[in-house]
């Protein structure tokens, strides 16, 4: 190789690798940033070992492969940034100052909570098809809440003083066998497509009716509290069902499987004016 040849490359090497007007000795720093503009949010990450400096933003190839997140009673109010967490599979998090927070882009997730994001008032989850658990308790500034996408979903907790409107799953949803879905506004509720629901807390609505004719699966049901009239428990498998309670509601009858008799050991609540019949007109 020629003296000249080689004394054009490294100056080429130089000024590529150097930047213009700076010390030569200032590499070029061609790493992919993500902004993450809530310090609060900055300062978890630098706790936990993921970024080192609060500046405003993270080094995005350090958060790509984070599969867990566990920001409980962490005070964020913005989750700028948290999109570039390509992998995560796990997120928590409780904080009275989030007020919106879009999780959709994070379609990795199995496992979601906002338990006590009390003003949290924008949220969807439909573009998480692979969310098998979402618990959002205490959620009272949420009106509604579609899981119709969440196909892969086994287990949901909702808990929303305000929450008026709310669509569960919707296809092949064979996996979903855990629900309480408590003081809300909700009228009503179809649960008929959800045969193999084992789990069932709907207490503290303003359900007037509801029907359990299609859930032969039910090992636990809790109603208690709503202003319902009607209740079907003729599922064919009412010996399964160990808890029952139908108490502090406008029952005066609950139709059950015929020849059975509910249990008197105190599993099975109903009111005293209540009774059961194979036939409540």
């Amino acid at each position: 190789m020629s003296l000249r040849f080689l004394s054009v490359f490294l100056l080429t090497f130089v000024l590529v690798c150097c930047k213009s007007g700076d010390d030569p000795g200032d590499v070029i720093d061609l790493s992919q940033q993500t902004e993450i503009p809530d310090p609060v949010f900055e300062q978890f990450l630098i706790d936990q070992g993921i970024d080192d400096v609060l500046d405003g933003a993270v080094n995005t190839e350090d958060i790509e492969q984070v599969r867990e997140l566990d920001m409980t009673d962490i005070p964020v109010s913005d989750l700028t940034g948290l999109e570039d967490f390509t992998a995560l599979r796990k997120f928590l998090v409780r904080s009275v100052e989030l007020t919106s927070f879009d999780p959709n882009p994070n379609t990795q997730l199995r496992y979601l909570s906002t338990n006590g994001c009390v003003n949290l008032t924008s949220f969807s989850v439909n573009a998480l098809t692979q969310l098998d658990t979402l618990y959002m308790s205490n959620n009272n500034s949420l009106t509604s809440l579609s899981t119709a996408q969440n196909t892969n979903l086994r287990s949901l907790h909702v808990i929303a003083a305000n929450l008026e409107t709310f669509t569960p799953p919707q296809g092949e949803t064979e996996q979903f066998i855990d629900l309480i879905l408590t003081t809300t506004k909700l009228t009503s509720v179809d649960l008929s497509p959800f045969e193999e629901l084992e789990l069932l807390s709907i207490g503290d609505n303003l359900l007037t009716g509801l029907d359990l004719s299609s859930n032969p699966n039910l090992l636990e049901m809790d109603c208690s509290g709503n202003p319902m009239t009607s209740l079907n428990l003729a599922n064919g498998m009412n010996e399964s069902l160990q808890v029952m309670n139908a108490t502090n509601t406008n029952l005066d009858c609950i139709q059950i499987d015929a020849g059975f008799n509910p249990p008197t050991d105190g599993s099975w609540q109903k009111d005293e004016g209540t009774e059961y019949s194979e036939d409540c007109g």
